[in-house]
């Protein structure tokens, strides 16, 4: 299925949302697209990153709220760079070029794909490195730097400023060399002459000092390093890629995805050719930035995609040349809202929340705060079933999108058409088919929202019953009591108003039980001892719609006597005769320590023995852990009490162990034998 468009919102002059999805061969696919015009006035487009400096990682939204405020306030974000992770130290920081207001925060001389943004904010996308070098006082030794703001490997020379952080994080295995003067900040592509503060021979992790830079090095530079002098002059070069050089904005990509409005995935991988949550920025043959996220890792709701398929999306949508950025569980998109302050995350990012990142890009309005212009509503296009609410919101705002309080011009809610009513809280209620308008009015400024109700034909959706032993119940002989409940069925329109319970037997027909009332969600029941049992369970709602049956797994209930060969006991424990046990005895001591202990398969255990006057306590351990301290005595005679039960997710081999206490006056603890729930095939 070809890319759907779902949804469209305004952000704000010059910067607009699209929501939509996308079926590939891998499955559905749901995408966030951000378009922004970076020459619309008051819109720039920023890189940003950590508050901690380049060496560390931050979420998307706190970078974002970092800097947003009003007169500065980030629109739209998505996650940035790649970051490499230093295996020696821990370190992390972007992959590729990082620039932000003309500064070079990270770079290094491998060439890699990167979006730039120049001085009239002019976007452009190409190979970009960074190659810089240090000249010592002799004024004829070059070195050549091979990294800027990165973490120091193996025979590396690496420049660090105060952007990187308060020290250079290193190993204490290399040179590090103190730079005062240089005039900051550090550019992209200039010179500066710095002079030698300290030099440190066999350290690392040097304090940065503020308006200093710290040459780091690990082998032969840094024995060269280490014969420099106190108060010495040395010069520091950048240079960036031949026309980058009046960048002020950059963030580097890890593949190419679109060149000349043509796919061209390289470089090529595993990590390209794998379906996933993917980030990618792109230019429009417009000269309008794209920004593109597309969910993944989540069946059935947005599976992720490959390389190749995101670049055909880009292609779709008009994109010349694209970057991919960091994706997976780093892929985030955040929006401002009409109406709202700050920008939110709009996407479902795959690790269940936001990943912090090397760096991010922000879309940033320089429009400041104006007066009310307008109301936006919420939902602006809803669909509602008949016996659904919808709550709506109005949110003032400015000519720009800005937020604006209505505190001081309460909110008035009307609605024309037919479908249900509304209340005066914006709360509607649908109540039949119909098409409605629903506006908010306040401050003599009007919004709408468009509504259309429609039948209910939606079925609730049950879940299956739950079997549980009945702990606390009388165990009869030959069968065993039960409770099988289920959670609140869902429903999107007029409401559960009742559920059907059935029971199978064997391999017999499905047999209804009739339930205390229509909405019960739980019931007890007896069961045989012998053959599998399974249940079924359905919703029904106020119009007549039926869920599709939901059954629990088939089962047996097996009951294990004082007599079984299975029960191991330890210590002293006799053998007490009473019509009133299960098969007219039950195996009871009053020693101490001893122990009763039953192995076996299944996913539930009940503990039968008896409440009396002369019981005491006992300790239960399941699978050698102890899980409770059972209680015995009660001033009435109760026999083939279910005293102890316990459960797993899943069947499987366990074991449970009875230690009598010895309770002072009253020590007496019963084994009348075990219940085990296993699966059908057991």
């Amino acid at each position: 299925m070809p890319f759907s468009v779902v949804a469209t919102e305004p952000v704000t002059d010059g910067v607009s949302r699209q929501s939509g999805r996308w079926t590939t061969e891998d499955g559905p696919q749901v995408v966030e697209l951000i378009d922004v015009e970076p020459a619309a006035a008051g819109i720039s487009v920023e890189a940003s990153g950590p508050a901690a400096g380049v060496s560390t990682v931050a979420t998307v939204r706190s970078q974002a709220g970092r800097v947003s405020r009003d007169g500065h306030r980030v629109v739209a974000a998505i996650n940035g760079d790649t970051f490499a992770t230093d295996a020696a130290t821990g370190v992390r920081h972007p992959g590729g070029l990082h620039v932000h207001a003309g500064e070079l925060f990270s770079g290094s001389s491998a060439r890699r794909p990167t979006l730039g943004i120049g001085g009239a904010q002019s976007p452009r996308i190409g190979d970009v490195a960074v190659t810089a070098s240090v000249t010592l006082p002799d004024g004829m030794t070059t070195l050549t730097i091979d990294r800027v703001n990165k973490a120091r490997r193996s025979d590396d020379l690496v420049l660090y400023s105060p952007r990187w952080g308060t020290a250079t994080r290193t190993l204490a295995n290399g040179t590090e060399v103190v730079l005062t003067g240089a005039a900051e900040p550090l550019r992209v592509s200039g010179t500066w002459t710095a002079t030698v503060a300290a030099v440190l021979l066999a350290r690392g992790n040097t304090t940065i000092p503020a308006g200093s830079l710290v040459l780091s090095a690990q082998g032969t530079d840094a024995m060269i390093l280490a014969t420099l002098a106190i108060g010495s002059a040395v010069t520091i070069t950048t240079s960036i890629t031949p026309g980058w050089e009046d960048v002020v904005e950059a963030v580097g990509g890890r593949e190419w995805a679109v060149e000349g409005g043509q796919s061209s995935i390289r470089p090529v991988s595993t990590i390209t050719r794998n379906s996933n949550p993917r980030t990618a920025v792109g230019i429009g043959a417009n000269g309008n930035l794209v920004l593109a996220v597309v969910d993944g890792r989540r069946p059935g709701y947005s599976v992720g995609v490959t390389a190749a398929d995101l670049a055909d999306l880009l292609v779709g949508q008009g994109v010349s040349d694209a970057i991919i950025l960091d994706g997976g569980g780093s892929t985030t998109a955040l929006v401002r809202r009409p109406g709202d302050i700050e920008a939110t995350v709009v996407n479902r990012p795959s690790d269940g929340g936001e990943r912090a990142v090397a760096n991010a890009l922000l879309v940033v309005s320089s429009t400041p705060t104006g007066p009310l212009a307008g109301i936006v509503v919420r939902p602006a296009t809803a669909t509602a079933v008949v016996g659904q609410s919808i709550s709506y919101q109005a949110k003032g705002v400015d000519a720009a999108l800005n937020a604006v309080s209505t505190t001081g011009a309460p909110v008035a809610w009307s609605i024309t058409g037919s479908g249900g009513i509304l209340e005066t809280t914006g709360r509607f209620r649908a109540s039949e088919p119909g098409a409605a308008t629903v506006t908010a009015t306040a401050g003599g400024v009007s919004g709408a929202g468009v509504l259309t109700v429609v039948a209910d034909t939606y079925p609730p959706r049950a879940s299956a019953p739950v079997v549980r032993l009945s702990r606390g119940a009388t165990v009869n002989p030959g069968v065993v009591p039960v409770t099988v409940s289920w959670a609140v069925a869902t429903d999107v329109g007029t409401g559960v108003v009742g559920y059907e319970l059935r029971q199978r037997l064997d391999d017999e027909d499905w047999q209804d039980v009739a339930l205390p009332a229509a909405t019960s969600r739980s019931i007890g029941l007896t069961l045989p001892t012998t053959g599998a049992v399974q249940y079924q369970v359905r919703a029904r709602d106020a119009a007549g719609n039926v869920s599709a049956w939901k059954s629990s797994s088939a089962f047996h209930v097996r009951l294990a006597s004082e007599r079984s060969s299975a029960i191991k006991y330890a210590r002293t424990w006799k053998t007490s005769l009473s019509s009133s046990y299960l098969d007219g005895a039950v195996r009871q001591s009053r020693v101490t320590g001893a122990t009763a202990s039953y192995a076996f398969t299944g996913s539930q255990v009940a503990w039968i023995a008896a409440l009396a006057p002369t019981r005491g306590s006992a300790r239960v351990y399941v699978d050698g852990r102890h899980v409770a301290t059972v209680k015995l005595y009660s001033g009435t005679v109760q026999t083939r009490r279910a005293v102890y039960t316990y459960s797993w997710a899943t069947a499987g081999r366990h074991r449970i162990t009875i230690r009598v206490s010895g309770t002072a006056g009253h020590a007496r603890v019963d084994v009348d034998g075990f219940v085990v729930v296993d699966s059908a095939g057991a």
